[in-house]
């Protein structure tokens, strides 16, 4: 809480093996969802978690396969965006078994391992869902690119993201930001520039769409 200028005393609001990370507050204050890991539990999945702000357990709204990213209420707070995994695979070649290597990986990109991160085998794609106990989230993005930085559109119809589709993006990385529909569709680009653009956020009427970027070629 924030008392005037100054900010009052902290207080924790989970505890235990875990690490907490993402935090959001919801639109209407009561609630904050976040993403948690668990160290000790190596294999075990990222869950998104929401919690009541006056009290109680957090509870998880999703656990997805491949893992989760990023996470962004939309402004009603009825609905909740994140990032993750696509559940078709880029380049394993084979049945995945957990616990056992895959047979083979079939490499077409230089992006297929980053450091600290390891085998980067499914893009990442925006998801959907409304935040509520057994919800399923949905897939907005397909595209052979992976998707980040979301924001909601302050009418809850539309969700912006960066990502960068061309077949060279690998190689010559040049990110743009794109708008897909809430309720599913194909996306479209909103803003390109010399350089790259990213980090949308809109204006609290909707009508601009701020960015940061460069737009120098080259």
């Amino acid at each position: 809480p924030f008392a005037g200028r100054l900010a009052g005393e902290p207080r924790a609001l989970t505890a235990g093996a875990v690490r907490d990370t993402s935090p959001r507050v919801a639109p209407d204050g009561r609630r904050v969802a976040f993403l948690r890991s668990f160290p000790d539990e190596p294999d075990r999945r990222t869950a998104v978690m929401v919690l009541a702000l006056d009290g109680g357990e957090p509870w998880v709204l999703w656990s997805p396969e491949h893992g989760v990213s990023e996470i962004a209420w939309s402004p009603d707070g009825r609905r909740m965006a994140f990032v993750g995994p696509a559940k078709e695979s880029r380049f394993i070649v084979g049945r995945e078994t957990k616990g056992r290597a895959v047979t083979a990986r079939r490499i077409t990109r230089t992006d297929w391992r980053w450091n600290e991160v390891g085998h980067r085998d499914r893009w990442d794609q925006v998801w959907v869902g409304p935040v509520r106990d057994g919800a399923k989230p949905h897939q907005l993005t397909h595209g052979e690119t992976d998707a980040k930085s979301i924001a909601w559109a302050p009418d809850g119809r539309a969700i912006a993201f960066v990502a960068d589709p061309r077949p060279d993006a690998d190689l010559r990385p040049l990110p743009s930001i794109w708008l897909v529909s809430a309720a599913g569709g194909t996306p479209r680009e909103a803003v390109r520039l010399a350089g790259y653009a990213g980090t949308p956020a809109f204006s609290p009427d909707g009508r601009w769409l701020a960015c940061v970027g460069v737009d120098v070629a080259n």
